[in-house]
């Protein structure tokens, strides 16, 4: 049940879901991968909708990379749409197994990455650089490393003494990589070289990193549920609130006003204004691990392992729901929204005309 600070949430019934697969990628237990033929037909990216209120409550399947019930992940989505880069993490040994860039388009495994865990630890976040040339992952070793899209190959590495990272964010200029882990630091880095331009401090693990819009701003939490945010232009601490129920799991700029959304305590979902740090907006949702504002800002999507729910912001009302969520993303332009949990990656856009 949700519910407005300054108003009332609407009330709502579960929406119908149409599901339409177009590509089952089925990875075993042993990490190999099988590409399976389409089952329908393929529809193009750029014929798309914007993911939007009249459009969100028929929201169908375009691809499904399909796995094992041990096994989740951490999922990114290049910005052109065209890409998504798969982890998958066995969640009983928490290892990293054949991670992947495969093309919304076609449903194609494009490239699997030459990736030694051995050496190179668990990939605990990935992102993908603004030109989509490269994946940048971020390991339970404290290393990140730069890989070619087209080859798999790494280009690049560098070893941080954050002991373990927990995430990794790119600025909207494509210039700035930021990276938070066990160690109580955000470190913001040259993405081009690798050099440390700034150096933050929480009192806690921090769990979750993201930039706004402009660039000019970044917002950091930790497990004791501290919420900063940094003004990067003078380089300093420009708002900080202890969110309640604490533990911090997610956090996510509205791409036009000053609102940021907070995962609270795996129960909560919190709106604030971050210029003032006023709650605007709070939800009740069991479980929920990540939050993510659509392209428009129109929606907001939330979600655990074992649901997402997506709502139009100006009444409140759950538009449309689907199963498991612990990874949410939208691409740049708002078409597509890719979901993962320990089951699988779906793909989910707006067709019309079914």
């Amino acid at each position: 049940m949700g519910r407005y600070i300054n108003g009332v949430l609407a009330n709502h019934t579960k929406p119908p879901i149409h599901f339409v697969v177009l590509i089952i990628i089925v990875l075993n237990a042993c990490g190999s991968s099988t590409l399976l033929e389409p089952t329908a037909q393929i529809y193009e990216y750029s014929n798309l909708p914007v993911i939007a209120p009249n459009n969100a409550s028929s929201l169908s399947t375009l691809i499904t990379i399909a796995g094992n019930n041990s096994t989740e992940g951490t999922v990114a989505i290049s910005n052109n749409g065209e890409m998504i880069a798969l982890a998958p993490i066995d969640s009983v040994s928490g290892n990293t197994f054949n991670t992947g860039i495969w093309g919304t388009k076609s449903g194609e495994l494009l490239t699997l990455l030459d990736y030694e865990r051995n050496t190179d630890g668990n990939i605990r976040s990935l992102v993908f650089s603004l030109d989509g040339q490269f994946i940048i992952t971020g390991s339970d070793t404290g290393v990140i490393q730069y890989w070619d899209v087209m080859s798999g190959d790494r280009v690049f590495s560098f070893t941080t003494n954050q002991n373990a990272i927990n995430e990794l964010a790119i600025s909207p200029d494509g210039h700035t990589l930021a990276s938070v882990g066990y160690d109580h630091t955000v470190l913001v880095f040259v993405l081009e070289t690798g050099e440390v331009k700034i150096s933050y401090n929480h009192s806690d693990i921090v769990s979750a990193v993201a930039f706004d819009r402009t660039g000019s701003w970044l917002a950091s939490s930790s497990s004791d549920g501290e919420l900063i945010i940094w003004d990067l232009l003078n380089n300093t601490k420009y708002r900080s609130i202890s969110v309640y129920p604490s533990s911090i799991t997610d956090i996510a700029f509205h791409p036009d006003k000053s609102w940021i959304a907070v995962a609270a305590g795996h129960s909560e979902v919190h709106i604030y204004n971050w210029d003032l740090m006023i709650r605007v907006w709070e939800i009740d949702e069991f479980g929920v691990e990540v939050v993510k504002f659509s392209a428009d800002g129109q929606l907001l999507a939330s979600g655990a392992g074992n649901y997402v729910n997506l709502r139009e912001l100006a009444t409140g009302e759950v538009l449309f729901t689907t199963w498991g969520g612990r990874s949410i993303t939208f691409d740049r332009e708002g078409k597509i929204m890719v979901v993962g949990n320990s089951s699988n990656i779906k793909v989910w856009g707006a067709i019309q005309d079914l």
